[in-house]
């Protein structure tokens, strides 16, 4: 055993000194003073160095306890550096996967990438990865605080994100809450902090155009300015079909059967298939864009192979033509549904059908299967007669 002036005694050699303490354990002094025990042995013939920890952290008597396993171990041909390796990548497993971020990648794998489109799941893990990761993901899971995740949340309302906020602080709680299932987590740092952010802002509808403010436009869209063709097509087709931005960027070319156009599931809203009756018009247009585009798949192709044109190629058209805030692209479907009920030509059920709106009452919405198609037909070819008309008008302006 060393005595405490033994242990003390500084390093006066320049050089790593062992000093001996019996039956193998040894305490390291650095020059720079640092102390830590370990123990020399043998195995399998060769000569091993076993680390046992820091003094003062570990005491001479502790160092001398765990000498005594480690000869144990060697007594049952047990190696005790391996031994203590392999327990330390069990504590360092067991480690990685209390941390969030490892939580956060189980939750996301089994309740969310497992449920949901591929689209929505990458969504979710970018905003987990973006905006909780970064700050969260080192942590023990149990030693996250809630004034940990608001600081996370209050970051992201600082880009004027609040909404954003929002939602990640439902998928951190949804997180937490994974984790007192599946580690037995005590508490749910994220449970009611939405109370703590700031309100969301009321939704603010996309601008649309009164009736009677669509001959302005019209005679704006046939004016020459700068956007090609294609662009100048996509406007006019989002006016006679009244699709969804989504809906028509996407179209493919076998969706196109005749007059009609046949939007799969994956690509509605809704998710569910809707057939378009095609008005002479539309057909019209869509005869010309096969013209431009028809050799590939995309009826609306961008400038990255294999991808249509973005959202904003619709949008800054509008915006070009003067109306930016008074007209947009979802904004049609509005303009339309104005139209159509004020006609009071037709039912709601038929306009809501042109417009694939499913019915709020889920029940009879799952029993109710009828498309109207005949009589979308009809309301679809008088659309387009109107906006022919006010095309005409557009011209005096």
């Amino acid at each position: 055993m060393l005595t405490q002036e033994d242990i003390d005694r500084p390093n006066t050699t320049g050089r790593r000194e062992k000093r001996g303490a019996g039956n193998g354990l040894f305490l390291l002094v650095t020059p720079t003073g640092r102390r830590s025990w370990g123990l020399t042995y043998r195995f399998e013939g060769k000569v091993r160095t076993l680390p046992i920890g820091r003094y003062p952290g570990i005491s001479q008597a502790e160092a001398a306890y765990r000498c005594e396993q480690a000869r144990a171990q060697l007594d049952r041909g047990e190696d005790p550096g391996m031994v203590s390796k392999r327990a330390l990548r069990e504590t360092a497993k067991a480690a990685k996967a209390r941390r969030f971020d490892s939580v956060a990648r189980e939750w996301f794998d089994r309740t969310v990438a497992s449920r949901r489109e591929p689209q929505y799941a990458a969504r979710v893990w970018s905003r987990v990865e973006a905006d909780l990761l970064p700050t969260l993901g080192p942590k023990d899971v149990a030693e996250v605080e809630p004034g940990d995740v608001l600081a996370a949340l209050q970051a992201i309302e600082a880009r004027d994100a609040v909404y954003s906020a929002h939602v990640v602080a439902r998928y951190a709680s949804g997180i937490f809450r994974y984790a007192r299932l599946a580690l037995g987590l005590k508490h749910n740092p994220a449970e009611g902090i939405s109370g703590a952010l700031l309100p969301v802002p009321k939704a603010v509808g996309q601008p649309s155009l009164a009736p009677d403010k669509v001959a302005f436009f019209m005679g704006a869209l046939i004016r020459p300015h700068e956007d090609d063709e294609l662009t100048r097509l996509g406007l006019r087709l989002v006016m006679h079909t009244v699709l969804r931005s989504n809906e028509l960027r996407g179209g493919r070319w076998p969706e196109i059967k005749g007059d009609e156009w046949h939007v799969p599931a994956e690509r509605m809203k809704m998710k569910r298939p809707h057939v378009v009756p095609l008005s002479r018009q539309a057909a019209a247009l869509v005869a010309r864009l096969r013209e431009i585009s028809g050799k590939g798949v995309l009826m609306f192709p961008g400038r990255r192979p294999g991808h249509p044109i973005s959202e904003n190629t619709l949008l800054f058209a509008i915006y070009g033509m003067g109306f930016k805030g008074r007209a947009s692209v979802h904004g049609w479907r509005a303009t339309f549904s104005t139209w159509a009920h004020e006609s009071a030509r037709w039912p709601s059920e038929w306009i809501e059908a042109c417009l694939a709106h499913v019915d709020k009452n889920t029940v009879r919405s799952a029993y109710n299967r009828q498309t109207w198609f005949a009589q979308r037909r009809e309301i679809m070819q008088a659309w387009s007669d109107w906006l022919d008309l006010q095309a005409d008008l557009g011209e005096l302006f």
